[in-house]
């Protein structure tokens, strides 16, 4: 880290919160230098870019009377399309456009790019911008406790359509914990157990498994197991599993939801909460995607 840098965690003065609508021309520049010598092949990512936008060029940079050599003129259009966009660059759509430039450089960058991609998602860190390349894609990050806290790969596989709803209740529940009053801890916990029983219900729903509109977590999680969601383990195996699952239902029970606003809830016991409902939704998805395939 530049000394620079080292005075500015020092003050404190990098982000602690991430915005999706940002993305900074420096920061832009960053990811360019750190991905741009990984990419062995800038026309696949141009024509890609090119067919989604429904474009025949991404800009007029490029153009062969410009540039000898094709390869640059590739590169020097993706360059010019990460910075400036359809728009200028400043636009959300634009701002869009170029993290699905970052996303997709990242994508197509060779083996021996881990350490840049590492080097990408901390400048995107530093620059508040609210995505991590996680798994071949942009995961939305809200804050650092998020970041650091929850279980990454959970994020990622909520971080489709059908998983909104669940998403929503964890980011909440993240929302709630930092704001720290007994009302909002308990709330916490309640949401934790609601981003489960959301995911739940859109897998019984998609599996053609016929629930109660009123079902909460302990019978949705009893009904999935009763119909083979979780395949791999042998019946007689299973009861341990289904048990861990259901405790975090004893949580809500104990803890969060039913105690009144006085009730004073420990903040391990939100924790607690959360950490095991991020496990959970990471063994219940997967099984989920598991049985699809």
């Amino acid at each position: 880290m530049l000394f620079f840098e080292r005075m500015k965690t020092q003050r404190g003065e990098w982000p602690k919160t991430f915005e999706k609508n940002h993305f900074p021309d420096n920061a832009r520049t960053q990811c360019w230098q750190l991905l741009s010598p990984k990419i062995r092949n800038f026309e696949i990512i141009v024509r890609i870019l090119r067919h989604a936008v429904g474009v025949y060029k991404l800009n007029n940079v490029g153009s062969p009377s410009a540039y000898s050599s094709e390869r640059f003129n590739y590169s020097a259009e993706l360059q010019a399309f990460l910075h400036n966009g359809m728009d200028g660059g400043s636009s959300p759509q634009d701002i869009d456009y170029a993290l699905t430039t970052i996303e997709l450089m990242a994508q197509k960058s060779g083996y021996d790019s881990e350490n840049a991609i590492d080097a990408v998602n901390y400048k995107l860190r530093l620059a508040g911008v609210g995505y991590k390349y996680i798994d071949g894609q942009l995961i939305p990050v809200d804050d650092e406790e998020l970041t650091n806290d929850a279980v990454i790969p959970t994020i990622s596989l909520l971080n489709r359509d059908e998983f909104t709803d669940s998403y929503n209740y964890l980011r909440q529940a993240f929302s709630d914990y930092k704001e720290g009053t007994s009302e909002s801890s308990q709330n916490a916990i309640d949401n934790t157990v609601k981003a489960v029983e959301a995911a739940l219900k859109i897998i019984l729903k998609n599996l053609g498994i016929i629930y109660g509109d009123k079902d909460t977590y302990m019978p949705l999680i009893q009904k999935a197991a009763e119909n083979g969601l979780f395949p791999a383990i042998a019946s007689d195996k299973l009861a341990p599993i289904t048990n861990e699952l259901k405790a975090l239902g004893e949580i809500r029970n104990k803890e969060g939801g039913h105690g009144g606003p006085d009730k004073k809830v420990s903040d391990k016991a939100v924790r607690l909460a959360i950490h095991h409902a991020t496990a959970n939704l990471l063994y219940i998805v997967e099984s989920y995607l598991e049985r699809k395939q």
